[in-house]
């Protein structure tokens, strides 16, 4: 607040507060807490009960409104307007009965709910017209939908038929098989007599079996591919980076040794597996393979390098590539089972050919763990197992012979000498009598 004080007026004594001098006038304008006078004595109470205090003038004035009124009662001074005014005469006295006939409350209830029943019967009609045609829709879309299903489930029968992948299309093949031998053997039976339903039967029969065959090859190629597969899977699975999120969650990859040596043996193994090398390229890799074996001693890393200079001689010779497929076949098959050529090193166990002599390198054979099993049950070999399996067994185990020739001559010596003899009366020595005995 501003308090304006001339400078030769002092009567009115006020603490300074600071301001400011206008330079022309001369006034001096001075800060002050307010702008009233110094405070004076307290009035009494008494002497402030006065009569202009508790009193008030009144005064007394006339108007007129803008727009002219009507009064109750008429006079002369007064303008009364008559524009709005209604005439109304007497009518006939009307009962209470005859005001409700004539408002005829209930016939206009009535139309009301008439109309209004209509018109929810109108919205329902239009409303189950479109229902319908919705659920019309709905049936037809349903209807193609189950017609293009069956119609995809067929066509999908049919390449399942024709190439099986799984364990459930190759019985859906057996069955089928098995219905149309069964519905053929019905025919047969039914238009021939008993000496041309025998020569029927063994045509089916003959037909039956090549069936058989074509599905099993069918098995076994996919059994190939699934193993094949599995072989790329494990050998990409290992040549993947080792991954964890370091600093601040910053991925990190490290590629260690062992990284590093399974994407060479991924790179070794896609190089194995191309099948349109050339003969320079081809004698390279086997090369590489070969020094990179030479590390590794045992009866497999022998054999497949035995295997791996077959095919280098051959192929220097200019044989065919078509004939050395089987060659290859045996280098990719190589440290697996005799029967079903299983690779699996947790799988194959190492036991004995004949359960009857101790194991030996000429008397073993490499079986799965169930078939090792089967194995030992077998009391003719001939009766279970084929000629050429056979034959390929003995192959090996007369193999085996040459290539352990100094050992055979230790055992002849070790058997005719009398410490054999002395091992075997021994009451802490048994003989295996499981095939379950491992090199």
């Amino acid at each position: 607040m501003v308090l304006v004080v001339e400078v030769e007026d002092r009567t009115i004594k006020k603490p300074y507060l600071g301001g400011w001098r206008h330079k022309i006038t001369g006034v001096q304008y001075l800060n002050a807490n307010s702008q009233t006078g110094p405070r004076q004595k307290r009035i009494p109470w008494n002497s402030q009960c006065t009569r202009p205090i508790q009193t008030v003038e009144t005064k007394t004035r006339f108007t007129e409104t803008p727009v002219h009124r009507a009064t109750q009662m008429w006079r002369e001074d007064c303008y009364v307007p008559n524009v709005s005014d209604k005439y109304v005469g007497p009518k006939p006295y009307e009962t209470y009965d005859e005001m409700q006939s004539k408002l005829d409350i209930e016939g206009k209830a009535t139309m009301i709910q008439k109309y209004y029943r209509a018109y929810r019967i109108a919205r329902f009609i239009k409303e189950s017209a479109a229902t319908y045609r919705q659920f019309v829709a709905d049936c037809k879309r349903h209807e193609e939908e189950r017609l293009l299903a069956y119609k995809r489930r067929h066509q999908h029968d049919i390449i399942r038929k024709t190439y099986p992948s799984s364990r459930f299309d190759f019985d859906m093949l057996y069955n089928l098989m098995d219905q149309w031998k069964h519905s053929q053997m019905k025919r047969v039976a039914g238009i021939f007599f008993k000496g041309a339903q025998r020569a029927a039967n063994v045509m089916l029969l003959n037909k039956s079996v090549d069936m058989l065959r074509e599905i099993d090859q069918l098995k076994q190629n996919v059994k190939t591919e699934f193993l094949e597969e599995k072989k790329i899977k494990f050998l990409t699975f290992h040549c993947a980076p080792i991954e964890w999120n370091g600093y601040k969650g910053k991925p990190t990859q490290m590629i260690t040794v062992k990284v590093q040596r399974a994407r060479e043996f991924k790179r070794l193994y896609d190089n194995l597996s191309c099948k349109n090398s050339t003969v320079e390229s081809r004698t390279e890799l086997l090369v590489m393979l070969k020094n990179s074996l030479k590390y590794h001693h045992c009866q497999a890393v022998n054999e497949l390098v035995y295997l791996i200079d077959q095919e280098i001689t051959l192929m220097s010779r200019g044989v065919r590539s078509k004939w050395l497929n089987q060659l290859r076949r045996r280098i990719e098959s190589a440290v697996s089972s005799v029967i079903s050529e299983n690779d699996d090193l947790f799988k194959l166990r190492l036991g004995r050919f004949d359960i009857n002599i101790e194991w030996s390198p000429w008397n073993c054979i490499l079986l799965t763990e169930e078939e090792a099993e089967a194995h030992y049950y077998i009391k003719d070999f001939r009766t279970v197992y084929a000629q050429s399996l056979l034959e390929k067994i003995f192959l090996a185990q007369e193999q085996a012979k040459s290539h352990f020739r100094e050992l055979v001559v230790f055992e002849k010596h070790y058997r005719e000498s009398s410490r054999f003899y002395m091992v075997q009366k021994r009451k802490d020595y048994e003989a295996p009598k499981a095939i379950h005995s491992y090199a």
